[in-house]
């Protein structure tokens, strides 16, 4: 309400000596800059009070039928499992499968998301992404299955690749202060690795501790330890999204989606 009260005494002072000059000077010109400025000062008023709001939006992630059998036994078990959203924007998982799964993140939990039809509890989970950043989720029930959300990421922080001779190197860093929790990430850089078919992907440790590289299933990958400032470089042949965290600090999750 105060701010709102000293813009409109601005306003009525700025109205009267422009009004004053257009009248002293009798002069078109001047009276005609004079209503400009007006308006300019009007609009920018307006706008100061009363803000644009952004549309919130809703969206939808199926957790696919049968994805809760076995690793590979769906495609796409989160669908879509890479979402590109706005600050504010809700993300909505539906359970579409005859067993129980989850969605869990550093900065939220969905606790179990029941099948549908059942009496337990609900076959949805709804978050609010009220911060920036790339969200790595996974599946505690079943960890090879997981996700990305970018929330007001720039293309050019989503991946760093380098092309050489026929084939393509991707660098990931395990930067300085991942083993903190509290730091809430990003703990390996780029969060989601998006590659084709074919690629070496290459973990470099850049922090003062030991860290790890292992598929969210135990057994599609593990770099094993990695010591600081040293790498060590896989090569992904299989399509899918592979969820992946490090053993020693396993709050730390990353993930690979090869095309």
């Amino acid at each position: 309400m105060a701010l709102c009260f000293s813009y409109n005494i601005v306003l009525s002072l700025l109205i009267t000596l422009l009004v004053g000059i257009s009248y002293m000077n009798r002069n078109l010109r001047l009276g005609s800059i004079a209503a400009l400025v007006l308006a300019l000062v009007t609009t920018l008023t307006y706008e100061k009070v009363h803000p644009q709001s952004v549309s919130q939006k809703v969206f939808t992630v199926s957790i696919a039928s049968g994805s809760g059998s076995k690793a590979g036994a769906v495609s796409i078990p989160f669908s879509p499992n890479t979402l590109f959203i706005h600050k504010g924007d809700i993300v909505s998982w539906s359970n579409q499968d005859t067993v129980n799964h989850t969605v869990v993140a550093l900065s939220f939990n969905s606790g179990i998301i029941w099948p549908q039809g059942s009496a337990h509890g609900s076959p949805t989970y709804s978050h609010t992404f009220d911060k920036e950043g790339t969200f790595i989720y996974v599946d505690r029930l079943h960890p090879y299955m997981g996700g990305v959300i970018y929330v007001d990421v720039p293309t050019s922080q989503r991946e760093l690749v380098s092309t050489t001779g026929s084939f393509v190197k991707v660098n990931v860093e395990m930067p300085q202060n991942a083993a903190y929790e509290n730091n809430y990430g990003p703990f390996f850089i780029p969060a989601n690795t998006q590659v084709t078919s074919g690629t070496i992907v290459t973990w470099t440790n850049k922090d003062y501790v030991a860290h790890t590289a292992t598929s969210g299933d135990g057994f599609s990958f593990d770099t094993k330890t990695i010591l600081p400032s040293q790498s060590v470089s896989l090569t992904f042949k299989n399509k899918g999204i592979f969820p992946y965290f490090c053993k020693i600090h396993p709050w730390m999750i990353g993930s690979v989606t090869v095309s």
